[in-house]
C-alpha cells in the first residue's frame, strides 16, 4: 500500500532535513561560571580587627590619607592598602628620635622597636618639629577616632602577630636601596646658612641667586650601608624634569659631616656634597631639576632619586630654581 505524505509531513521532513544539517552553533568557554573571575580575597566584611586589612579600612586610610598628609605628599603612603603597608612594614625610617634609637617604621613581633607605636602613643615625641599622630596641618591637638585606644592596641596586636599583609603573609626583610632624605644648597664655603624654600611648604624649590656658586649637600640613608660606605654617589642637573639624557653629570664627595635639615626639616648629618658648582649659565626663573645615582655594597646598579615614577611633591624636594 502506498503511503501519502500529507503537506504538512512533508514541511516538518523539510524542517527537520534542515535542522539536522545545520553546523552546530559556537560555545562561548567564557560563559562557563567557572570561569568567572574570583570575587576579592580580601573581604571588607567582618574583617579582625587585628588584622591589616581592618587597619587600612578604618584607621590609616580614614584618619591619615588627608590632604597634604600621607595623601602621597610624604611616607608613609596610604593612599593605597599595598601602599601603606609596603611603606610601613620593615621600612626604613627618615625621622628617629634624638638617639636614634628606631631603625624601621614597623618591625614585625616587636612594637618596641617600631616607629608607628612610638608616634601614636608618646608624648612628647623628641623628633624637632614633630609631634604625636595623628595630627592636622595648623593644628597641634593630638586627634583621633572616639576609638583611639582601641585602635592602638589593634595596631600593637597586628604588629605582635607578625604584621602580617592583608592577605595573611608575613614579610621578610629585605635589603632596600640606598634613599637620599635631604638636599642643601649652601653658598660655597657656607655651611650654617643654606638657600631657603620659596613659598611655605617644605618640599618647594631652593631659591639660587643668579650667576651663584654653590655647594650642594645630600643626606643619605640606607638599611645596611653606611653613607660614607656607597660606591656611586653621583648627581645630575637637567632644566628639563623628565630628559637627563644632556645633563650635566657630577660627583658627589664624602666629606666631614654638616648638620641640616632633611626634607622633614629634621637635623641630620649630611656627608656628601658638590663642591664649588657654579651656576652663572642658569637665567633667572630657570628650574634645575636634580637627580641623584646612589648605588650601596649590595646592589649591582645604582638607585635614581627621584626618577620618573616619583610624585610632583618628590620632584619638587630636588629642583632648584634661579631668582
Amino acid at each position: 500500500m502506498k503511503k501519502i505524505i500529507t503537506p504538512f509531513a512533508l514541511v516538518f521532513m523539510c524542517v527537520l532535513f534542515s535542522n539536522s544539517c545545520k553546523k552546530d552553533a559556537a560555545v562561548n568557554p567564557f560563559d562557563d561560571p567557572a570561569l568567572q573571575a574570583p570575587e576579592s580575597s580580601v573581604s571588607e566584611t567582618n574583617l579582625d580587627p587585628n588584622s591589616f586589612a581592618y587597619l587600612y579600612k578604618n584607621v590609616f586610610k580614614v584618619t591619615c590619607n588627608n590632604s597634604n598628609c600621607h595623601d602621597g605628599s610624604f611616607e608613609p603612603d596610604f593612599r593605597t592598602m599595598y601602599g601603606a603597608y609596603n611603606t610601613l612594614v620593615y621600612h626604613p625610617v627618615l625621622s628617629n628620635d634624638n638617639n636614634f634609637t628606631f631603625k624601621h617604621r614597623v618591625v614585625p613581633k616587636n612594637p618596641g622597636m617600631s616607629l608607628l607605636i612610638k608616634r601614636l602613643t608618646q608624648v612628647p615625641f623628641n623628633i624637632i618639629g614633630q609631634g604625636r599622630m595623628p595630627a592636622f596641618a595648623g593644628d597641634t591637638t593630638w586627634k583621633f577616632k572616639p576609638q583611639n585606644a582601641t585602635y592602638i592596641q589593634n595596631i600593637t596586636n597586628w604588629i605582635n602577630a607578625g604584621a602580617k599583609d592583608m592577605f595573611g603573609n608575613s614579610p621578610t626583610p629585605g635589603n632596600r636601596n640606598p634613599q637620599v632624605a635631604g638636599m642643601q644648597v649652601f653658598p660655597a664655603g657656607n655651611t650654617t646658612t643654606p638657600y631657603a624654600r620659596g613659598g611655605t611648604f617644605l618640599n618647594d624649590p631652593i631659591e639660587v641667586p643668579q650667576g651663584s656658586t654653590v655647594d650642594v649637600w645630600a643626606y643619605i640613608t640606607d638599611d645596611s650601608t653606611l653613607a660614607q660606605n656607597m660606591v656611586v654617589t653621583d648627581i645630575k642637573f637637567s632644566t628639563k624634569c623628565f630628559d637627563f639624557a644632556n645633563a650635566v653629570n657630577k660627583t658627589l664627595v664624602n666629606t666631614t659631616a654638616i648638620t641640616a635639615g632633611d626634607f622633614y626639616n629634621n637635623s641630620v648629618s649630611f656627608t656628601h656634597k658638590l663642591a664649588s658648582f657654579n651656576m652663572s649659565a642658569y637665567p633667572v626663573n630657570t628650574c634645575i631639576y636634580v637627580r641623584m645615582y646612589i648605588k650601596d655594597t649590595s646592589h649591582s646598579t645604582p638607585a635614581e632619586i627621584p626618577n620618573d615614577g616619583s610624585s610632583p611633591q618628590q620632584l619638587k624636594f630636588f629642583t632648584i630654581k634661579i631668582i
